[in-house]
């Protein structure tokens, strides 16, 4: 939009003595006329002139955002790029209508404006922690789309588990010189090295030994061993959590009235 300039007559004789008076003589003689159109256009619904630019306003006069009109319908750039995500941390919204989307197939001025959140591999995100692609300390790459971790882990033997039918031993009955089996040994320092503590029959005390595996008798032990033992139960590997939506703005990216 262009605005004519009205050039008005400088007075007799004007001579001014100083660059500021020259400047405020020739300020007083130039005037602009404002046209009634001013090429904008402040309203609530859209207006008539479509070479106009929009600010649209709500009933309270608020001002909600600028449209100009082209393709045939009054189209405002959204502010948030494609692919921008959120937490939302209530109901999901209904997508057709939250944020200015509605239920068509998205194009660049159609469709929701917001979906919930996808991976890389478009997968939608949820019941997941969000971890950023990186290597790990123990050199293990994250790339985008990967997955991992677990709710709950069964300790193996190599992180310290044990067999649930183990068995604490601490020695054996056997029969030592010709007596019954009454003669008690335990373990001096290893499973293959104890010695006979007592003999409980006659014959005396030799405190001989022997190897734990080359006696017969009953094993003394600190625990029983289960007939059906429970399986390993996992142990929980989540931290204290809150639970919310990710969401993630869609391909759309105008706002459209047409």
């Amino acid at each position: 939009m262009s605005t004519p300039l009205n050039i008005g007559t400088l007075p007799q004789g004007f001579c001014p003595a100083t660059y500021q008076d020259m400047l405020n003589g020739y300020g007083a003689a130039l005037s602009v006329d404002i046209p009634s159109a001013s090429g904008i256009s402040i309203s609530a619904t859209k207006p008539a002139d479509t070479s106009n630019v929009w600010f649209q306003i709500d009933s309270l006069g608020r001002f909600i955002r600028t449209y100009i009109f082209g393709q045939g319908s009054w189209l405002s750039a959204h502010p948030m790029q494609p692919g921008f995500c959120v937490w939302w941390f209530s109901a999901l919204p209904d997508f057709t209508t939250f944020d200015g989307g509605d239920a068509s197939a998205v194009g660049a001025a159609a469709g929701p404006m917001w979906q919930q959140a996808k991976d890389g591999n478009g997968t939608t995100i949820a019941a997941k922690f969000i971890v950023s692609a990186g290597t790990l300390p123990s050199a293990t790459v994250l790339s985008i789309g990967g997955t991992g971790g677990e709710e709950t882990h069964v300790l193996t033997a190599a992180e310290g588990a044990q067999d649930p039918t183990h068995r604490h031993v601490t020695g054996r009955f056997a029969a030592i010189s010709g007596g019954g089996v009454d003669d008690v040994y335990l373990i001096k320092s290893a499973v293959t090295a104890p010695i006979e503590l007592a003999h409980r029959c006659a014959g005396g005390n030799s405190l001989s030994e022997a190897t734990l595996d080359t006696l017969s008798g009953v094993v003394v032990q600190t625990s029983q061993v289960l007939p059906a033992p429970s399986a390993n139960l996992g142990h929980n590997t989540l931290p204290p959590y809150v639970v919310g939506y990710l969401i993630q703005r869609t391909a759309r990216i105008f706002y459209s009235i047409v």
